[in-house]
């Protein structure tokens, strides 16, 4: 480490253990929330989309920067970055040694393990309370809100719960959901993000070096732009098409309406 003893606030050990924590977090679940997402898209006009689309990819290609080309960062950065770890598998392992077992070993699994169920619990908490009312009463929108209108609202209502597709419906337009439909898909939530998004795609990034997480990275982009490409299309077919259509039905009933006035005059 090159800081002066002064300006370094954290330890090496510290340093390492919230690279584990960041990389985990960045591949892991918040990297499959990049691809899961429907909202996250190159969408260059829409701030919101882009806000979504930079806080879901961009970690991942950091984490990628910092731990395959350690160079580039410290050669630009030389007195603020250590990362002389970075590229040790044995430092950076992702189950740990196994001499402490999962719970006490560093690990990038057990770090991401204990990062996420931080969140997660945090993030029920406040839901509970507060979050499941922000549509309804203050028309602020929720993950939550925006993924369980409709379709699944209806189906879990139906298939898991024996709740009529009527009161479903109405849920989702008023916005009022039961606290159970959010108990469960924090369940589902926390099932595929232990496993889908740490076990299997940090993993993968991890295992397979370089070449895996840039090729996650690509088939994420292309995700991404193939979504951004739909809606743009949606905007200048659909959307735009129609308003048309309607804005001219208009100027003809208007000149139909004119010529039966002059007829009847």
């Amino acid at each position: 480490n090159n800081l002066p003893a002064s300006r370094d606030l954290f330890s090496p050990e510290l340093r390492r253990e919230l690279f584990l924590t960041a990389y985990g977090i960045a591949v892991g679940p918040v990297f499959m929330a990049c691809m899961a997402l429907p909202f996250v898209a190159f969408l260059f006009h829409d701030v919101n989309t882009m806000a979504n689309l930079t806080i879901h990819l961009l970690p991942s290609m950091l984490m990628y920067i910092l731990k395959y080309q350690p160079e580039t960062v410290k050669e630009a950065y030389p007195d603020l970055f250590n990362l002389e770890y970075v590229t040790d598998s044995t430092a950076i392992p992702f189950f740990g040694d196994n001499n402490g077992g999962f719970l006490h070993d560093s690990s990038v699994a057990r770090n991401t393990v204990f990062a996420y169920l931080g969140w997660f619990i945090l993030y029920t908490i406040w839901m509970c309370t507060i979050g499941m009312r922000l549509p309804s009463k203050y028309k602020y929108d929720t993950v939550f809100h925006s993924l369980w209108r409709g379709f699944p609202c209806e189906q879990v209502g139906k298939r898991v719960w024996n709740r009529s597709v009527e009161t479903s419906r109405q849920q989702s337009d008023t916005n009022q959901f039961e606290l159970r439909d959010f108990l469960l898909y924090m369940s589902g939530h926390l099932i595929a993000c232990l496993t889908i998004g740490t076990l299997g795609l940090a993993q993968l990034c991890y295992s397979g070096g370089a070449r895996a997480h840039f090729g996650c990275l690509l088939f994420a982009i292309l995700i991404c732009a193939k979504r951004g490409a739909e809606r743009y299309t949606y905007y200048t077919t659909s959307m735009y098409g129609r308003r048309l259509r309607k804005h001219i039905q208009g100027i003809v009933e208007a000149g139909d309406n004119k010529e039966m006035k002059k007829k009847k005059n």
